[in-house]
Parts: C-alpha cells; sequence; structure tokens
C-alpha cells in the first residue's frame, strides 16, 4: 500500500511540474514534496522491515531481554517523534525546529550506539541467548536509526533546499 500510494502521488507531482507558468518556487516546492515522498515512502519501507524483523524472531521461538525491549521502545519513541517533528518542518520550515531535530537525529545515533554496546554487553555476560534477537537485534535498531536518517532528509529538503539520501552524520563519515 505505501508503494501504491507513493507512486500516484508521485505520478500526480510529475504531470505537476510540466504546467506551464510554473514559478521557480513552486517548482523548489514541487522538488521538495517529491523528496518529501520518498523519503517518508523510505520510512513506511523500514517500517516493514521492522514488522518482519519482529515476526521472525517470534517465529523462531526468540526474545529479547527486558532491557533490550525497552532499548528498542525507547529509540522507536524518539524516532516517532522525530517523524512529528520532521513533518512539522517540511510545513513550516521553521528552521529552529530543524536544528532541534538536528540535535534529536544525534541522540537517536548516540541511543543506537549505546544500545549496540549494551547488546555485545549483554552477550558476552551470557543475558542474551536467545539466537534469534542475538542476530536480529543490531538489525532492528539499525532499521529504527536510519528511520530517524530519513526524517531529518526531508526536513533538509525543506529548509536548504538540497536533497540527499545521506543524513548529515553520514556525509561527515564520507569526508
Amino acid at each position: 500500500m505505501i508503494n501504491q500510494f507513493d507512486s500516484l502521488i508521485t505520478d500526480y507531482l510529475i504531470r505537476l511540474s510540466v504546467k506551464p507558468n510554473l514559478t521557480v518556487n513552486d517548482t523548489n516546492h514541487i522538488r521538495s514534496y517529491l523528496d518529501a515522498v520518498k523519503n517518508y515512502e523510505r520510512v513506511g519501507d523500514l517500517a516493514s522491515n521492522l514488522a518482519e524483523f519482529f515476526v521472525l524472531t517470534a517465529d523462531k521461538g526468540g526474545s529479547f531481554t527486558d532491557e533490550a525491549k525497552q532499548e528498542i521502545r525507547d529509540m522507536g519513541a524518539h524516532m516517532l517523534a522525530m517523524f512529528d517533528l520532521s513533518a512539522e518542518v517540511f510545513a513550516s520550515e521553521d528552521e529552529a525546529a530543524y536544528e532541534k531535530l538536528r540535535e534529536m537525529e544525534k541522540r537517536l545515533d548516540d541511543m543506537e550506539m549505546e544500545a549496540r554496546s549494551n547488546h555485545f554487553r549483554r552477550m558476552k555476560d551470557q543475558v542474551c541467548t536467545s539466537p534469534q534477537a542475538v542476530s536480529i537485534f543490531c538489525d532492528l535498531i539499525g532499521t529504527i536509526e536510519r528511520m530517524g536518517d530519513h526524517c531529518c532528509n526531508t526536513a533538509k529538503s525543506a529548509i536548504t533546499g538540497k536533497t540527499s539520501d545521506l543524513s548529515d552524520d553520514e556525509l561527515v563519515m564520507a569526508e
């Protein structure tokens, strides 16, 4: 369903973009809308991936430790707040809100690194003994972090007029 909406909205925006008498501002807004559709579609795809990870873990009889569950819940709640703020930034082009979103993204990166570290400690201490959970946990938290990156990309496009598939932290690592 996500891909169907993506296709319908993208097709509409492309048809709109070739209309005569569009201003530069109109064209820039259409480009921003296309970026938003692409990024939010990717968030939807990643949410589907999360669901698949949880089903796979449950189907194989796996379970996460209470600490791991809390880390997943905390990261998920943080990412959902980022999603809401990214939509606000996209609609309002509020630069202060965008800076807050960037700070939230950095915090999500830190949460992922801390959760990974805790995960490896749990494995070393043999607290986490579910083979399914061991192998899937890092995929889960990495996916949540990538969802946050796409939220930031949407807001970034609205504020700067620049588009990128890379988040700010990925751009720093690429340099």
